[in-house]
């Protein structure tokens, strides 16, 4: 059984045309000389519609992000990584 992996990286660029992402992915082993960590994710979309109409907004370059792997080598947005857990609002308590 082949192994799903979560990755961690960071934004590098944004294409707005195709909504898709560069990401460079952290610990991501050299393979045979080449760097190989820089991959294509789609944007992540909180409601995109057929009709094209979109609610979101643009990643910012310089992001954390986690990336799922999963079989035959295919890399899928999983979610944004705060690494500065003090700029998470706080929720209030009921």
């Amino acid at each position: 059984m082949p192994a799903e992996i979560i990755k961690r990286g960071v934004i590098t660029a944004y294409n707005d045309f195709t909504r898709e992402l560069k990401v460079k992915l952290n610990n991501d082993p050299v393979i045979n000389g080449a760097n190989n960590n820089i991959i294509t994710l789609q944007m992540p979309l909180s409601n995109y519609l057929a009709n094209g109409l979109f609610i979101g907004s643009e990643p910012t370059v310089g992001s954390a992000v986690i990336v799922g792997q999963a079989r035959g080598n295919k890399h899928y947005f999983v979610g944004f990584f705060s690494e500065k857990t003090s700029n998470i609002p706080k929720t209030k308590k009921d």
